[in-house]
């Protein structure tokens, strides 16, 4: 019989805890989106987001090469307390946009780039940005992680995201669904189950947490990948500590664009797509409740060991950890974070 070690909900209340829908992935004209930053605001806040990070490509050296060019929000006529919303701030570190050659990582909670950094003489150091990421005490995420770009880099190879999540405290999350509404979309799942049976057969701690985010650059793009947060209160300290502790849900809606997938007649948050409302971990099994849902897989090392709404654990072909995916109509999926499993 195993039994799970790390249980990433193992301190939410489902009966009170409230859940919040976030997005930590858009841009603006402020670096090579459609959009200002006003209109990103209206446009989530109106497909009722809780939380919302605006990551424009380094943007302390955006065209106008003025500074933090999305923070505050109040610079761009919007105040998050009155929408009622969570702002983050957020940049996505891609070296400078025309030359460099590093996978691209999403970043919270920090004010980089000032100007006086020495971004230009360092735009494709990755490892420095990376200990300056920690020296910032920031939390970060590898985005996009299978796109083309990136694949130049790592070549997809487990490994080398091993190693640096081993060397940098601040590597949390890892998109495994990016931009579904764009062109560029990625599914990066393969990778992410790789990567994370790798970790733990390293004995790793604290793996890699799924993310999603729309990496939304015009209006089209809006409302079709985003976390579930389970927080006790809307604030920047619980959210942090949801990102690092890995107490929320991930969605992937392919109609998510439509208002209607995300606002009907309740109070509160609500969504189209599948929902979790009770993870239960028990000496001998998993169960989830959800609404909205299908079917449930549990997936281990990268393939289905099981479709039900309990995981036995007792179950052969388990490895390091299981993780769940509900399933919803028109491809809409939820997905919860993995499951440390011990022998």
């Amino acid at each position: 019989m195993r039994h799970v070690e790390r249980d990433p909900y193992a301190d939410v209340d489902w009966s009170s805890t409230g859940r919040f829908k976030a997005n930590l992935h858009a841009h603006t004209t402020c670096s090579d989106g459609s959009l200002s930053p006003a209109e990103v605001i209206d446009a989530y806040a109106a497909r009722g987001y809780d939380v919302l990070a605006i990551t424009d490509h380094d943007t302390y050296r955006n065209d106008s090469r003025t500074g933090a060019a999305t923070w505050p929000w109040t610079d761009h006529g919007r105040d998050p307390d009155t929408l009622g919303m969570l702002a983050v701030r957020g940049i996505e570190l891609t070296g400078d946009p025309a030359v460099a050659n590093i996978p691209h990582v999403t970043s919270w909670f920090h004010d980089l780039w000032q100007p006086d950094h020495p971004f230009d003489e360092r735009n494709e150091d990755l490892a420095w940005m990376l200990a300056t990421l920690d020296e910032r005490a920031a939390v970060s995420a590898w985005a996009h992680p299978t796109r083309s770009g990136e694949l130049r880099t790592h070549g997809g190879d487990p490994g080398w995201f091993v190693e640096r999540h081993h060397a940098h405290r601040n590597l949390r999350g890892f998109e495994v669904y990016s931009g579904t509404g764009r062109p560029s979309a990625t599914d990066s799942s393969a990778l992410y189950d790789a990567i994370l049976t790798r970790l733990l057969q390293e004995g790793v701690e604290v793996p890699l947490w799924a993310n999603a985010a729309d990496d939304s650059h015009h209006a089209a793009e809006i409302g079709f990948d985003y976390h579930v947060h389970l927080l006790a209160e809307r604030s920047t300290t619980a959210m942090r500590q949801s990102l690092e502790q890995g107490s929320y849900l991930v969605v992937q809606d392919p109609l998510g664009n439509a208002l209607e997938r995300h606002l009907d007649d309740r109070e509160g948050f609500w969504t189209a797509a599948p929902a979790v409302t009770h993870i239960e971990v028990g000496d001998r099994s998993i169960t989830i409740e959800g609404e909205r849902y299908d079917r449930i897989d549990w997936i281990a090392d990268g393939e289905v060991v099981h479709t039900a709404d309990r995981l036995p654990l007792d179950l052969g072909g388990l490895g390091g950890y299981v993780r769940a995916v509900l399933h919803g109509d028109a491809g809409a999926r939820m997905l919860t974070q993995p499951f440390l499993l011990g022998p």
